[in-house]
């Protein structure tokens, strides 16, 4: 009993630290708008995507385990599109660093 509740506590740790990270990068790049080298209409949709991912990812681990095709094709949308969105936040963050 005391590993599951263990797990549950590591998935809210790890919850915490996705929510962190996305905020660090919101504000890596809304800093980088402030001095001028990206886009602000970029960055405001590069994060919504962001934070969108994480929304369906949440969403998908609220389906019953008695779905599991459900479950895992809801996952599989949203990593895909955080790693598109992921590749996209990679591009601002290098235009944004080669712009000195």
């Amino acid at each position: 009993m005391g590993t599951a509740e263990g797990m549950v506590v590591l998935g809210a740790n790890a919850r915490e630290r996705t929510i962190m990270e996305i905020s660090v990068i919101e504000l890596v790049l809304r800093h980088a708008v402030q001095r001028g080298v990206l886009d602000a209409d970029d960055v405001n949709a590069a994060v919504e995507r962001l934070w969108g991912a994480r929304a369906t990812f949440l969403e998908a681990t609220k389906i019953p385990q008695t779905r599991p095709q459900q479950k895992e094709s809801k996952m599989a949308e949203a990593l895909e599109e955080f790693n598109e969105v992921s590749t996209d936040v990679v591009g601002l963050l290098n235009r944004a660093a080669s712009s000195g």
